[in-house]
């Protein structure tokens, strides 16, 4: 698909289906969520997972920047 868009194949649509590890808010404790099936959806956490292979792959260092470069955006919104 990215290899696509970079060609100048035109726009793409990306259609995801995620689950969420957490309550609504802040404050919601989720007790009404079957523990078994939170753990299978953290197990299948997309983001988790590929870390996990770029720290695999020796990419280390540039996950560590990537997680830098976004905690200095989110600090910078929070900011303004």
């Amino acid at each position: 698909l990215i290899d696509e868009i970079r060609a100048g194949h035109g726009p793409r649509l990306l259609h995801a289906l995620t689950d969420r590890h957490k309550g609504h808010v802040s404050v919601d404790t989720a007790t009404y969520r079957d523990p078994a099936q939170v753990a299978a959806a953290l197990a299948r956490d997309g983001l988790a997972r590929t870390r996990a292979q770029l720290v695999e792959q020796g990419q280390a260092a540039r996950v560590e920047q990537i997680e830098r470069d976004a905690q200095a955006e989110i600090d910078a919104a929070l900011a303004t």
